[in-house]
């Protein structure tokens, strides 16, 4: 097992309450600059850390959730360009969610199927509820949801120790729950802590993933 540094995990943790109270005190182009950080900090322990194709895999799946971090923000600084922020970051994010499924097929890994039959009860649900909701957005949508699902699913089909299993499963999940979180958010129900509860699963995720992918078994 090649453990998370504690320096890495510090800086992560620093950035992240520095960027939510950049939040809290409405100050776009710092969570901009900051925002970031953990996703490039994890790419770079992954990168020095981990062998063989998780090293490759799983740096160029957080340097996409830095990306879409970065995307994602221009809702914020540059609202009324016509840019299609939300579908451009949802796109930075797709390509993550796929390289997470190749890092999650990379053995051992063992195929179950309750698990995509929970996972697709869930994600048929909640596109039901999304669906009259979608607009012009449908499509990008629906295409997501199918990716992260058949993320879910294989990070479910994960083996190997009990950390890189649990670590892998409670990262994947907590992925799907800040992205849930957006869905409801955007076209839903809108609500005040919306951000906040976002911002701390999706780094909870990313954190979770990391210490599975660098207790590949395989290695």
């Amino acid at each position: 097992m090649r453990n998370l540094p504690v320096r890495a995990l510090g800086i992560v943790l620093g950035a992240a309450l520095l960027c939510l109270g950049a939040v809290f005190r409405e100050l776009p182009m710092l969570v901009l600059l900051i925002k970031p950080i953990p996703a490039l900090v994890l790419a770079a322990t992954i990168a020095i850390r981990a062998t063989g194709r998780l090293r490759g895999i799983g740096t160029a799946a957080l340097l996409c959730c830095a990306l879409g971090d970065l995307i994602l923000e221009g809702r914020y600084l540059a609202p009324d360009l016509g840019i299609p922020w939300f579908a451009l970051g949802l796109s930075a994010f797709l390509i993550a969610h796929v390289l997470f499924i190749l890092a999650f097929l990379t053995p051992p890994n063992h195929t179950r199927w309750w698990p995509a039959i929970a996972v697709g009860v869930y994600a048929a649900l909640f596109l039901w509820v999304l669906w009259p909701k979608l607009g012009a957005l449908t499509v990008p949508v629906l295409v997501y949801i199918a990716v992260i699902s058949l993320m879910i699913w294989r990070a479910l089909c994960v083996q190997g120790s009990m950390t890189r299993q649990v670590a892998i499963a409670g990262g994947a999940l907590l992925f799907a729950c800040s992205d849930s979180l957006i869905a409801v958010d955007r076209f839903l129900m809108p609500f005040d802590a919306a951000r906040y509860v976002i911002l701390t699963t999706y780094w909870l995720a990313l954190v979770s993933l990391t210490i599975g992918l660098l207790d590949d078994a395989s290695a």
